[in-house]
């Protein structure tokens, strides 16, 4: 096997095309050539001066998705409810009682060294 001898590795291939496959599909279905869900509403905002975003998704079923994401270091949090209606109830106070607290040993306690 001569591709093997040279470090060719077929599962680099496949995940190469895999990853190709999926960010066409993926295209696909937010413009909506696909089915499945569609991105109502896109907003950019901060929490505690860490980047974040809100979403509002529409399922197939009449369901929505409204989630709010955010990145603090290292770390991504994600806060998400499904249901029956765009502006759930309670929606607000969950996402609003999210804080990240700081770790009490520090970063080390985590394998992550400084």
């Amino acid at each position: 096997m001569a591709l093997l001898a040279l470090g060719f590795r077929p599962f680099y291939l496949l995940a190469g095309c895999y990853a190709a496959l999926s960010v066409a599909a993926w295209a696909l279905q937010y413009s909506g050539h696909l089915p499945g869900g569609n991105v109502l509403q896109f907003k950019q905002t901060t929490v505690d001066g860490d980047p974040a975003a809100g979403v509002l998704a529409a399922r197939e079923g009449g369901y929505y998705i409204r989630a709010r994401l955010v990145l603090h270091g290292r770390r991504f949090y994600l806060l998400q409810v499904m249901s029956s209606s765009p502006s759930p109830p309670g929606f607000g106070r969950f996402v609003n009682s999210f804080e990240i607290l700081p770790s009490p040993t520090g970063p080390t306690s985590q394998g992550v060294s400084t």
